[in-house]
C-alpha cells in the first residue's frame, strides 16, 4: 500500500521533471526511487517517449487561417437571423438574442455545478486525510502505551525479583550466622 502511494507521487515528480519544474530535492527523491523501482523507471521512459512524440507532432500541425467574415457566416448559419452590416448592430443583436441568454444561463449553471463539485471533492479529500491522520495518531498512542506498559511491567518484575533475592540473601546470612 505504501509503495503504491509512493509510486503515485513519483509519477507526479516524473511529470514535473518532463515539464522542467522539478526542484533539486525532488529530483534526488525521483532518482533514488527509480533506481529501486523498475515499474516507475519504465513509466518514466514511456512518459518521456510520449512527451517527445507529442512535441514532434505538434510542431508539424498547421493551424488553418479563418476568413475575415468567418464569424459573420458562422453566426448567420447558427442562428438563421439576418446579419447586420455594422459591428454595433451585431453586438446589440447578440446581447438581446433569447438563445444567447439561455446559453449564458446554461454556462453559468454548469460552472456553478463544477465549482460545487470541485469544492466538495477538495473538502472530502481534506476530511479523509484528517481522518487517516487521526487513525495514525491513535495507533501511535496505542503503540506508545503498550510499550510503556511493557516497560513498567518488566521493571516491576525486576523490582519484585530483586526484593525476593534480598530477602533470600538475608535468610542465608541469618542461617549461616554471618554478620554483615
Amino acid at each position: 500500500m505504501k509503495k503504491r502511494k509512493e509510486c503515485k507521487e513519483i509519477i507526479k515528480l516524473i511529470q514535473k521533471e518532463i515539464d522542467s519544474r522539478i526542484t533539486v530535492g525532488e529530483r534526488d527523491i525521483l532518482e533514488r526511487h527509480i533506481s529501486e523501482c523498475n515499474r516507475c523507471a519504465l513509466e518514466k521512459e514511456e512518459m518521456i517517449k510520449l512527451h517527445n512524440l507529442l512535441q514532434e507532432n505538434i510542431a508539424r500541425i498547421e493551424v488553418p487561417q479563418l476568413s475575415a467574415d468567418f464569424n459573420r457566416k458562422f453566426y448567420q448559419r447558427l442562428g438563421g437571423s439576418r446579419v447586420r452590416s455594422s459591428i454595433f448592430g451585431n453586438i446589440i443583436e447578440n446581447i438581446f438574442r433569447v438563445n444567447r441568454v439561455a446559453e449564458l444561463r446554461l454556462v453559468s449553471v454548469t460552472v456553478f455545478i463544477v465549482l460545487v463539485g470541485v469544492i466538495s471533492m477538495n473538502w472530502y479529500n481534506e476530511y479523509m486525510r484528517d481522518l487517516k491522520q487521526v487513525e495514525v495518531d491513535r495507533y501511535q498512542k496505542e503503540t506508545n502505551l503498550n510499550t510503556l506498559y511493557n516497560m513498567v511491567t518488566e521493571q516491576s518484575e525486576k523490582t519484585e525479583l530483586k526484593s525476593i533475592a534480598d530477602k533470600q540473601a538475608k535468610e542465608i546470612v541469618a542461617i549461616m550466622g554471618i554478620r554483615g
